[in-house]
Formats: structure tokens, sequence, C-alpha cells
């Protein structure tokens, strides 16, 4: 014996069963068997997620549609399928709008976090009384500096700054040097000496 769930909408429809699955558009139609080796659990598994799938995705129009004919239109007819359709766009437009929400809210969190995370550096680094020894010597480019005087500042931010990590005192070093930014050649040389500077 079968078991199987099927529906359509407008022209489209498909079923699936133990049996098989197939679909169809309009006149057309198609459909395959799982063979004799197929596991019935596992389609009876495949059916349940199946409708799942389906009844969260049309739920609305399928309540319109019962709305529409409790309300005296014809089954089927133009009136509950418009009925239908809109309470399906409603439903889309919320889905949509939420997920608008939902991602300018964490937007809006993360700069929040940026902006507090700069706010604490900064307070760090006026709370900080320690200065590197040769202080900011304004060179144009991270190159300008010898792995020597790097090493050297690394041990010196070690042994007196006490950062509580590498991220912490890669950006402290960065202070140090008077770059305002941390790009990815200045991050990669300050992160290696500052590894190396452990040994």
């Amino acid at each position: 014996m079968g078991i199987g769930l099927g529906g359509g909408f407008g022209p489209f429809r498909g079923g699936i069963s133990t049996r098989g699955v197939g679909g169809g558009i309009g006149p057309l139609s198609a459909g395959t068997g799982f063979g004799s080796r197929g596991g019935c659990a596992a389609v009876f598994g495949l059916l349940i997620v199946f409708g799942i799938i389906a009844f969260s995705l049309f739920w609305p129009w399928l309540l319109g549609s019962w709305l529409a004919v409790s309300a005296g239109a014809d089954n089927p007819s133009l009136a509950r399928d418009v009925t239908g359709w809109i309470f399906e766009a409603v439903y889309v437009l919320a889905i949509g709008f939420g997920i608008y929400k939902f991602r300018t809210y964490r937007r809006l969190q993360l700069v929040r976090a940026d902006a507090q995370a700069e706010e604490d550096w900064q307070q760090f680094l006026a709370d900080s009384r320690v200065r590197p020894p040769f202080g900011r010597a304004e060179r144009a480019s991270i190159d300008d500096y010898s792995d020597q005087e790097l090493l050297g500042l690394a041990i010196w931010t070690r042994a007196n700054a006490r950062p509580t990590g590498r991220e912490q005192a890669v950006r402290l070093m960065q202070q140090y040097l008077g770059f305002s930014r941390l790009g990815p050649k200045i991050r990669m040389r300050l992160e290696h000496v500052w590894d190396y500077s452990a040994n």
C-alpha cells in the first residue's frame, strides 16, 4: 500500500509517496519511482519533511482560501484564489520586513560594539603611563623600521605595557610607532616580531 502527499497551486502540482515522486505543469507531468531497495522509513521521513516545508511556505494561502470558502466563495473560484494569494503576499512581506529589521538591528549592534571598543581602547591609552624607549619616530612606512628595532619595541612592550593578548600588543605598538591605521602589512610585521619576542 502506498502512502503519499500531494497538492497543487494554479497550474503547478506535485506529490510524493512511498512509491515515488512526481510533478506537473498544466497538461505536462513527470515522475519517478524509488525502486524496491528504498527503505519505507526513509521515504516516510522524507514525506514528513516535505509536508512541513510545504505547510510552512503555503499555510497563509491555505488559510486565506479556507476563509474565503467559509465566507461563501465557490471552491474553486477566483475569489478563493485571490484571497489566498493576498494572505500569502502579506506573509512573504512580513518575513522580508522581519529579516530587514533583524539585519538592521545586527548592524546597529556591531556599530555600537565597535564604538565601545574604540572608546575603551582610547581610555586604555589615556590611562597608560608607558611609552616606548624611542618614542614616535614619524617614519613614513613600516619598512623604515629594521627587524631589530621592531623586536626591541616588542620586548619593551611585553615587559612594560603587559598587554593581555597579541591583538592588544599589536595595537599598542601601532600607536607607539605613530601609524594611524593598522594595515595588513603593518599587522603582519608586528605580529611576527611579537610572536618572536616570546621566545
